[in-house]
Parts: structure tokens; C-alpha cells; sequence
């Protein structure tokens, strides 16, 4: 009976031990995720965009980028993960020195400023804004 309840103390502590590790794996991992900030304008203009990225872009080596959410443009910046989706845009401040993307939002919208409709369709749907 000892040696019984001697063992089920052993594999509790083992369990235990193992249930500690999967916590602080999936810890680390969240840590090392970029999560996104999420918002919703009636009308994205141009002002909505230059705020956030008065406050995001630290100076040279950062750059502000603008795009839609397609295959095309989330394969070329690492970091971000979201599906295609339609009436949303991605603003994002990469850093160049690291190669990464330090901040992003998605901005689901309900209508596109004639300005930024512009300047998307005019660059293949995004477009880089300098510091």
C-alpha cells in the first residue's frame, strides 16, 4: 500500500513537471509573437493613418507600412498573422536593422478616403511611409 501511494506521489510530480514545461514553452512562444492591434473607423483617411505612426515610428532604421491584406503583400513582411480579408488594411512599423515588424493594427473600414484609394491603387496596394 506504501509503495502503491509512494508511486502515485511520483507520477503526480511527474505530470506536474511536464504540465510546467508546456506552460512556460507556450509562454515563450506567446512572448515571442507580434500581436497586432485591431480597430474600426466608418471613413479611414489619411490623418488616421499619419496619427498612429506619429506615436509607432521611433526614427531612422523604422519605416511605416501601409497594404491590404493579400498573399502577396503578408508573405513579404514576417511577423504578421491574419488572413486575407477585404475592407481592412494593414498599417505596420518595420524595423529595418532586425528585418522585422515591430508594431501593426488592422483597420477594418467601412469606406476608403478617395486620397488613400488613390495611392493604393497607384502602388499595387501599399505603399512605405519614410519617418
Amino acid at each position: 500500500m506504501v509503495k502503491e501511494i509512494l508511486a502515485g506521489m511520483a507520477g503526480a510530480a511527474c505530470i506536474t513537471a511536464i504540465l510546467y514545461a508546456v506552460a512556460k514553452y507556450r509562454k515563450s512562444k506567446d512572448a515571442d509573437e507580434l500581436q497586432g492591434e485591431k480597430i474600426y473607423v466608418d471613413e479611414l483617411n489619411s490623418g488616421e493613418i499619419k496619427s498612429w505612426f506619429k506615436d509607432k515610428l521611433p526614427g531612422s532604421g523604422y519605416k511605416g507600412l501601409v497594404f491590404y491584406p493579400t498573399k502577396e503583400n503578408l508573405g513579404k513582411w514576417k511577423g504578421i498573422q491574419i488572413e486575407e480579408m477585404e475592407n481592412v488594411l494593414i498599417q505596420a512599423v518595420y524595423d529595418e536593422s532586425q528585418d522585422k515588424v515591430a508594431a501593426y493594427r488592422e483597420i477594418s473600414f467601412s469606406v476608403l478616403s478617395s486620397k488613400l484609394d488613390e495611392l493604393l491603387k497607384n502602388n499595387g496596394g501599399a505603399f512605405v511611409v519614410e519617418p
